[in-house]
């Protein structure tokens, strides 16, 4: 039964063409890029936020206001 079927995928596989071949072959590639391209898009449209929690700084102003600030990067 195993055989059989093996048989006959590797005579129709046998019958196709060289230019087939090529068609299957980019047809294939095209397909793998465009979910490359899709998942590297999606993957681009997403900010990366990291928060550096060591790095709070504690400030005066001109006018002697005590201020805090925390560095984010975006």
């Amino acid at each position: 039964m195993k055989n059989n079927i093996l048989n006959t995928i590797f005579s129709k596989l046998k019958k196709i063409s060289f230019t087939g071949w090529i068609i299957i072959i980019l047809s294939l590639l095209t397909i793998f890029f465009y979910f490359r391209y899709k998942h590297y898009y999606n993957k681009s449209l997403t900010p990366v936020v990291i928060y550096k929690t060591d790095s709070l700084d504690v400030y005066k102003n001109k006018i002697k206001e005590l201020y805090k600030e925390r560095e984010i990067y975006v």
